[in-house]
């Protein structure tokens, strides 16, 4: 049984042995065939497992210990204490808390919460000196947060959670003046309690999280995150966002990666976000009624067979950051009739082997004016059928 907001609960199997339940005082207690724990024990699960404190509320507890499991509940704000009910679990590169609320058990994680004691109050990650004068404490893991207080330097802090890595900074999740937020990793030197620098840990990076937003699977790392496959192949329709929201915490989407709509037989529009860079190599292979392609205004990169055999795609606009074509990247896109080139980058080591060939033979393909002769040039060389016309 479980002790918790003055109430005792009691694990019990009804009806479905499988299922588990829980029933609040009074109750009459008696021995029996299926037992859990023993009979007329009261202990607190935080006393044997530790307890953490929500860093912020509308939280989303897991059944299990990964961003696409089923939510049980939402937490509603910070500052909660939460009880462990078992050992925390990696998973994804993170450390997730097995925690009960309101008598539901799940999984939340490390990032959106911190150790803590029964009352709430931090329980040490081990400490950092401020190294600067002063050193800025931040509301988020971001330059651009709000300020909650300049720290002077000398203070040795306590921290209460992990580093945590977005962009290219690193960021400490620190306690100071009876409040929580983060510091920049460069502001500060790890040391003891006392302020005495220790030799710090190598450790190593963690592996990109999957995660379901809408209709598609992302890998997010870092602060980027990459679309890596369609909740449903069947779909006739996508819209690749510019940036995604996870757990509160947003992130631009820069990758389409390899092969992920492969293959999709009945997708026929797709459009893709501003912030997304590359298109990976068959990210559209096979994809046999696709037919209108939009955005992409922030492309670089259009990998080998990105588009190979879309054989109804009509028209195709290559923005003027692209710098690169893959090999047989418009492969036997038979109904290609319109392409427009507004990229002045395009060489012929840049550009790879057929990306052109098999298009609509009479294509008409709008190049820059100063590219005029030399893409011509180009794109016959890279398969683009000789009765095309390419103009200015």
């Amino acid at each position: 049984d479980y002790t918790y907001d003055s109430y005792d609960y009691w694990e019990a199997g009804w009806g479905d042995a499988s299922r588990e339940l829980y029933v609040d005082s009074p109750v009459t207690v008696t021995a029996g065939d299926y037992t859990s724990g023993p009979v007329g024990s009261s202990e607190d699960p935080g006393a044997t497992y530790g307890y953490v404190t929500t860093k912020a509320g509308g939280l989303n507890m897991r059944e299990e210990p990964k961003m696409t499991s089923k939510v049980v509940c939402q937490i509603p704000d910070k500052g909660i204490v939460l009880p462990c009910v078992g050992p925390s679990t990696v998973n994804g590169g993170y450390v997730w808390y097995h925690v009960m609320y309101n008598n539901l058990k799940g999984y939340i994680r490390e990032d959106y919460a911190f150790t803590s004691d029964a009352s709430g109050n931090p329980v040490s990650y081990g400490y950092v000196t401020v190294n600067s004068n002063p050193a800025a404490l931040r509301a988020k893991p971001s330059p651009f947060s709000d300020e909650l207080g300049q720290i002077p330097q000398g203070t040795v802090l306590t921290c209460v959670g992990p580093e945590i890595t977005v962009a290219t900074q690193t960021w400490c999740n620190v306690a100071y003046d009876h409040q929580h937020g983060f510091v920049n990793r460069a502001d500060v030197t790890v040391t003891d309690a006392e302020g005495n620098p220790i030799e710090e840990p190598t450790e190593e990076p963690t592996a990109p999280l999957p995660v379901l937003v809408g209709p598609m699977m992302y890998n997010i790392s870092g602060s980027a995150a990459t679309v890596s496959a369609p909740e449903n192949k069947s779909a006739k329709k996508l819209t690749i966002p510019a940036t995604i929201e996870v757990e509160g915490q947003t992130y631009k989407v820069t990758a389409i990666e390899a092969n992920a709509f492969k293959g999709m037989k009945k997708l026929a529009t797709v459009s893709i976000g501003k912030n997304v860079k590359t298109v990976g190599k068959s990210a559209f292979n096979g994809c046999v009624k696709l037919k209108t392609v939009s955005g992409m205004a922030g492309v670089t990169k259009i990998e080998a067979s990105a588009f190979q055999g879309c054989k109804v795609l009509a028209k195709i606009t290559l923005p003027a950051k692209v710098k690169t074509i893959g090999a047989k990247a418009f492969y036997k896109c038979a109904k290609l009739k319109s392409i427009v080139i507004k990229s002045t980058k395009l060489t012929t080591k840049t550009v790879g082997a057929n990306a052109f060939k098999g298009v609509y033979k009479k294509a008409t393909v709008k190049v820059p004016a100063k590219k005029l002769k030399a893409y011509k040039t180009l794109l016959v060389k890279k398969g683009l059928p000789k009765t095309a016309k390419v103009k200015k």
